[in-house]
């Protein structure tokens, strides 16, 4: 279950699914809307932020009590006017159950993983930045260069367990055997 969409793919913010976002969006145009034969049966849809795929959103306009889950749902199908891709589709976080795959499980080259090697290089000064953060110590760029290539020569963009939301944390996953020795904590 997806709890948010893009309106293309690529790089481009997402949106939470809610009916505020959809009408404003996607309103009642091609290829986002499709009319039913009545109108419970209308269906939008929009761009999954991880694998780039078409999903159906669901719950957009149940008003309950308790507040309808509004969700997007992968198809699994190729659905006019939206690129499609099996393997990304496969290997989606939202898609396949965490028990599903295994820690060390890779997927073959796609436009995702080349999406994740783009950023990596083009935005690697933004992901030391982060990881420096996260990690509460400073490292020097010559370290942190070490982590990108190791990730590079590991092909960890291939791995099922990696996707744009949690970049930074896959490059320093492949440094462990970088020596933090002589690095200023």
């Amino acid at each position: 279950m997806v709890a948010h969409f893009k309106v293309t793919p690529g790089r481009v913010p997402a949106h939470r699914v809610n009916r505020d976002n959809v009408e404003e969006l996607l309103g009642r145009r091609a290829p986002w809307f499709r009319p039913g034969q009545h109108r419970s049966e209308d269906r939008h849809y929009a761009v999954c932020p991880y694998c780039d795929n078409a999903i159906q959103l669901k719950g957009v306009y149940k008003e309950t009590v308790e507040g309808a889950r509004r969700y997007g749902s992968h198809l699994g199908e190729p659905i006019e006017g939206f690129a499609f891709n099996r393997l990304d589709l496969e290997f989606c976080p939202y898609k396949i159950k965490a028990s599903a795959r295994s820690k060390s499980s890779r997927r073959a080259s796609g436009p995702v993983s080349q999406e994740l090697i783009d950023l990596a290089i083009t935005e690697f000064d933004r992901i030391v930045l982060i990881l420096r953060t996260d990690f509460g110590f400073s490292f020097s760029d010559k370290f942190a260069g070490r982590m990108l290539d190791q990730w590079l020569d590991s092909e960890g963009y291939l791995y099922t367990g990696a996707h744009l939301r949690n970049l930074p944390w896959m490059i320093a996953y492949f440094g462990p055997a970088q020596s933090l020795y002589g690095q200023y904590v």
